[in-house]
C-alpha cells in the first residue's frame, strides 16, 4: 500500500488556506482547480478527472464542471456522489462501467487509476485504506 495521503485532504488544506468559508472564493478556487484538471484531460495527460464534493457543494461544482467542460470540449457526467470530466465518449463509457463494479475492489481501483492517468505500475488497489479516504475534502 502507498503511504501517501489521498488527494482530498491536500485539496481541503488549499481550500481552507485560500478561501475560508467564503462561498464565492470557494467557487473560484473550485473553478481554477477544475480548469487545471481539464487542461490535463484536454492535452491527453489523462483520460478523465474526478471530483467528489460534499452534498452542500454538489450543485455548485456541477455548474462549474459543466461550464469548464463546454469550454474545453470535454464530456462531463455525474455518477452517484462524483462528477467526472472525460476526454471523450470512450472515457465516459469506462466511468459508467466502473460505476457498475464493487467499490474499492481491485478492478474498480484499476479503472479509476487508468482514467486519472496513474501509471499502471503505480496503481494502488488499496487506495481506500490510505489516510484521508472518505473524509470530507471540500
Amino acid at each position: 500500500m502507498n503511504s501517501k495521503p489521498t488527494c482530498g485532504p491536500l485539496y481541503k488544506a488549499g481550500l481552507d488556506n485560500y478561501c475560508g468559508d467564503d462561498p464565492e472564493r470557494v467557487r473560484l478556487f473550485a473553478a481554477g482547480f477544475v480548469s487545471g484538471q481539464a487542461e490535463k484531460v484536454y492535452l491527453g495527460a489523462c483520460r478523465a478527472a474526478m471530483f467528489r464534493p460534499s452534498a452542500e457543494r454538489l450543485a455548485m461544482l456541477m455548474t462549474v464542471v459543466k461550464e469548464v467542460a463546454e469550454r474545453y470540449g470535454l464530456v462531463w457526467l455525474a455518477v452517484e456522489n462524483e462528477v467526472w470530466l472525460c476526454r471523450d465518449r470512450d472515457a465516459e463509457r469506462t466511468v459508467k462501467e466502473m460505476a457498475g463494479r464493487i467499490p474499492n475492489s481491485p478492478g474498480w481501483h484499476r479503472l479509476r487509476a487508468d482514467l486519472c492517468g496513474v501509471p499502471r505500475a503505480e496503481c494502488d488497489e488499496y487506495f481506500h485504506l490510505r489516510h484521508g479516504y472518505g473524509q470530507r475534502c471540500d
